[in-house]
């Protein structure tokens, strides 16, 4: 047999010095997938009933708990309105990073929050833990050293920035949940687990009018600090002048926002995108004025 030849001294031998590369490579290929498969053994489990940590339980808890409920998914672009978050307070609501720089303007507070990275740690975890009357998802990699954040779902999450085709959609949180370049992407992966087939994005408009030249050195997630003013968030204090923020490829955030669509209209669901202006046009648009009518003037 031809694979024979690979055991042969002189072969061995003339190839010496890749031995170790090909070991390490194989070894680290297995210990990914025993990894893989702890984890889906352990969410398995957690299905039925038999979670293992606390954390595991609750997320388990939360599986299929809004069937029948429609949902939004809140960005923080910039045509988002404080007007539309009063809107929301008696829909489920799904929002992430820095919306809480809001929460001094309007009594809505989003049912379910996630935050898949601290730009800046000092600042943002106090915050994060305040946050009131909701459930936060955080990455259990990200927050590694922090003390556990009140309310709060650690939730396996698999950083890829690069996918030849579309991003991986998981439909079972309790296993994990894919990046795809943007946290709505995250947020669309918790509705579908959470029941939710019918949901509507706003405030994602898919649109970074920061120029080319203020982004830092050429990667896969760019660096920029802003400037005098952050034209991409719809809140002046979402972003202070000299923070620093990660600005990942638009061609990333197409790929995710296509491979969520086809996600959920394989298995019956669907998103429309209630954003007002904005240049995603992958999802079908909505008013949301036609959705939820504003209420009448006094």
């Amino acid at each position: 047999m031809s694979i024979l030849r690979y055991l042969k001294p002189s072969f061995l031998y003339a190839n010496r010095r890749l031995i170790p590369v090909y070991l390490r490579s194989y070894w680290r290929d297995a210990r990914r997938g025993a990894v893989e498969a702890t984890h889906r053994t352990r969410a398995l489990l957690a299905r039925h009933g038999v979670g293992l940590t606390g954390n595991e339980r609750r997320l388990a808890a939360l599986r299929d708990k809004h069937v029948g409920r429609r949902a939004f998914v809140v960005g923080t672009g910039p045509s988002l309105r404080i007007s539309d978050l009063e809107r929301l307070q008696n829909e489920i609501t799904l929002a992430s990073n820095q919306i809480y720089v809001c929460f001094g303007e309007t009594k809505w507070r989003p049912t379910y929050y996630a935050n898949w990275y601290l730009n800046d740690a000092d600042i943002e975890y106090p915050r994060i833990d305040g946050i009131e009357r909701c459930v936060k998802f955080l990455p259990v990699a990200a927050m590694k050293g922090y003390p556990s954040v009140r309310n709060a779902i650690y939730v396996r999450h698999v950083q890829r920035n690069y996918y030849p085709g579309l991003p991986e959609f998981s439909y079972d949180a309790l296993c994990h949940i894919f990046w795809g370049g943007t946290v709505t992407y995250l947020l669309l992966q918790l509705a579908w687990f959470l029941g939710l087939r019918e949901v509507y994005l706003l405030g994602v408009n898919f649109d970074y009018k920061i120029k080319e030249e203020n982004k830092s050195d050429s990667g896969i997630n760019p660096q920029w600090y802003s400037t005098d003013r952050d034209p991409d968030h719809f809140h002046p204090s979402y972003l202070p002048p000299g923070a620093r923020a990660g600005l990942t490829s638009l061609h990333l955030h197409e790929a995710s926002y296509r491979a969520a669509k086809q996600a959920f209209e394989a298995h019956g669901g669907r998103i429309w995108n209630a954003t007002r202006g904005g240049k995603l046009e992958i999802f079908p648009r909505v008013d949301l004025d036609e959705i939820i009518p504003p209420a009448p003037k006094p």
